[in-house]
């Protein structure tokens, strides 16, 4: 019919073909709209099938290619596209009816059954979940999202041996699913395997440079107290793009393994980047007084007080970081500078610049002012 031209919604035709030495079933073109043969080479979507002895398993083609296992029929796409937004709308119920509506035009579609899946233990009716993933893998026995929700769900319902099983399984059809490993690191993580976790992120950066495999990979370093692992895998995350947190992490870690010049150099461009954050410049100005460069200290110092631009709150943050350097004197000019603009937590601090530069008598006086009475908390 449909090389008659007849305009029909769903048509099948058993034929024997060969591509490229491969042999297909069952021809199956879905909206076959065109009513001559030169209207054919226009169509959006052909779709061959390779129909097994099982007839609930075929391989469908579009364009003579295998169907992707995300592929979902043009009929069932428009419901489809609304449970995929009710999902994001985190309307898991009217997700779900919506997949349920797809189903009704391509119940062969393995993507279609993994989203109501997703739909079914989004609301926590995990059996159900479990049976609809097990629908999708039957259709598509490597569709990996399928099998990444199984394992997910096999977690929750205490199946952690199972969830592995089904975790390597995916890895194994797709060995270069990031979401796999990252999945199985964490249920390894969660048994107490940190070894068997480390290996897995191994695996997966041997057969993809990922950014945040190498930021995972550094954590489970440092929780072995591996620095020279962390330092390298922290280095491979910044090859894909620099980030302040990261670059904060890796002076720790260069400072940890002694490298004072590195750290140093790691914490200032992290502090360049977040636009002088007072967060970040704690740590760089802790390398620079452990490497004994006073300068870069004061210097860094003189820096935070003029972004300070008189505002209390911050002027009281400087305040503290220079009484941790030791640097009374310095925390004691800017909290004078104050006036009457000093609260009780900058009065703290103006005590405690006063009993480092050995003026404790006038320090223990100023902070017992402002205790509640003399059998206050002193201590």
């Amino acid at each position: 019919q449909c090389r008659q031209g007849v305009a029909v919604p769903r048509c099948r035709a058993r034929v024997t073909c060969r591509t490229e030495g491969l042999c297909y079933g069952e021809a199956v073109i879905l909206a076959c709209a065109a009513r001559s043969l030169r209207h054919l080479p226009l169509l959006a979507v052909g779709l061959v099938a390779c129909a097994n002895t099982d007839p609930s398993f075929t391989e469908r083609l579009v364009n003579g290619e295998v169907e992707a296992p995300s592929y979902v029929s043009p009929r069932a796409y428009s419901a489809y596209l609304e449970g995929e937004l009710a999902l994001l709308r985190g309307d898991a119920a009217a997700a779900g009816r919506h997949f349920d509506a797809a189903l009704i035009f391509d119940p062969g579609s393995a993507e279609l059954h993994c989203k109501r899946g997703l739909a079914l233990a989004t609301l926590g009716q995990l059996g159900e979940a479990l049976a609809a993933t097990g629908r999708a893998l039957e259709l598509a026995p490597e569709h990996g999202e399928a099998l990444l929700l199984r394992a997910k769900v096999q977690v929750r319902q205490r199946q952690l041996d199972a969830a592995v099983e089904t975790l390597r399984r995916c890895i194994l059809a797709h060995p270069r699913f990031v979401a796999a490993y990252f999945a199985l690191t964490e249920l390894q993580e969660l048994q107490d395997q940190t070894a068997a976790a480390r290996r897995t992120l191994e695996q997966l950066l041997a057969r993809r440079d990922d950014a945040e495999g190498h930021g995972r990979l550094a954590v489970l370093c440092l929780r072995q107290v591996d620095y020279a692992c962390a330092a390298r895998h922290l280095a491979d995350t910044l090859r894909h793009g620099a980030d302040v947190a990261t670059l904060v992490r890796l002076g720790h870690v260069e400072q940890a393994l002694g490298h004072a010049g590195a750290a140093i150099r790691y914490l200032r461009e992290a502090f360049d980047r977040s636009g002088g954050a007072l967060a970040v410049a704690a740590p760089l100005l802790e390398a620079l007084d452990a490497a004994g460069d006073e300068g870069g200290v004061d210097d860094l110092l003189t820096v935070l007080e003029t972004s300070a631009d008189g505002a209390p709150e911050a002027i009281a943050e400087v305040a503290e970081l220079a009484l941790e350097l030791r640097r009374p004197a310095r925390a004691l000019a800017l909290l004078d500078g104050l006036g009457g603009a000093a609260t009780a937590p900058l009065q703290v601090l103006r005590g405690d610049a006063l009993v480092q530069l050995e003026r404790t008598a006038a320090g223990e006086a100023l902070l017992r002012s402002l205790l509640p009475g003399p059998a206050g908390p002193l201590a």
